[in-house]
């Protein structure tokens, strides 16, 4: 599984102050919203069988249904930890830096985006936008921050926790209890053979992570929230230094999909100051 931290953000992140009067500053808050909403957080229901199509292939398969072991919640998710270039592989790496391309296609959005990490929790990413401009975020390992075309702003609450939970060096498997106790069951997700778990998340909407059957990768998830559901899909692993990331993400909202794809990832030896406040948070921090 991957540590592309870019995936995910705050369902109800903060919306970008537009620049009064400017059509440039409405463009960028339309653009930076959707960049927040595209990439949503994690929350709840939707595909699920008739009770007709389900009964009928009970009575047609009987035999294929009754071969079907469905694993634990537990199981899953430590198969998915124990894949090669997992967890087990972070542990030998201190940095990393992933560079990348961004598509949001609906809006005529193109641009590239990097992301730098380090343990235990230190974490900068930075997407520059045709027609927008740089879109930064971070977390120096005690203040969470944000820096748009309309201005600084340090992160609080739900926010900053969100962030927080981004630089965890180990974000992409911290596993919460309401995942470990998750309802599984197979479906197809993506054209893949899947097990669907699905659990509340902490804002009580219903997630369901999808993993690969085959590998035991996490393939992908998806949730409703009011703006209508989000899928992500991560797709097209591959190795890098021995860390296994998926080189694909999608993630389709109602306003459109976002692609990212990663081009390169190098390990270790990045510099503190790589993590350092840009000059605008800092003198925020300093008040």
């Amino acid at each position: 599984r991957g540590l592309a931290g870019w995936k995910r953000d705050a369902p109800g992140a903060r919306a970008t102050r537009a620049r009064s009067g400017r059509a440039r500053g409405r463009f960028c808050r339309r653009a930076c919203g959707y960049v927040r909403e595209v990439r949503g957080a994690r929350h709840l229901p939707g595909w699920h069988r008739s009770f007709r199509s389900a009964t009928l292939g009970a009575l047609l398969f009987p035999a294929a249904v009754g071969a079907l072991q469905i694993p634990s919640a537990g199981a899953v998710i430590a198969r998915h930890e124990a894949a090669p270039g997992g967890r087990g592989t972070l542990d030998r790496h201190s940095s990393l830096r992933m560079t990348g391309t961004v598509e949001i296609a609906a809006a005529g959005l193109q641009g590239t985006i990097e992301v730098i990490r380090a343990k235990p929790n230190r974490f900068v990413q930075k997407i520059s936008l045709n027609r927008v401009g740089e879109l930064l975020k971070g977390f120096d390992g005690s203040i969470a921050w944000q820096l748009e075309p309309a201005g600084a702003a340090l992160l609080t609450d739900a926010d900053a926790e969100i962030l927080q939970g981004q630089a965890d060096w180990y974000q992409e498997f911290s596993v919460t209890q309401a995942l470990r106790g998750a309802r599984v069951d197979s479906a197809e997700f993506e054209g893949h053979a899947a097990w669907r778990l699905t659990y509340a998340s902490a804002l009580g909407l219903e997630v369901r992570a999808y993993f690969d059957r085959n590998t035991g990768l996490r393939i992908g998830e998806s949730w409703n929230a009011a703006a209508g559901e989000t899928t992500m899909v991560q797709e097209d692993y591959r190795v890098f230094d021995g860390v296994t990331i998926p080189t694909r993400i999608v993630t389709r909202a109602r306003i459109g999909a976002m692609v990212i794809t990663t081009g390169s990832v190098e390990c270790d030896g990045f510099a503190a100051d790589a993590f350092s406040l840009p000059p605008a948070v800092k003198a925020l921090s300093r008040k």
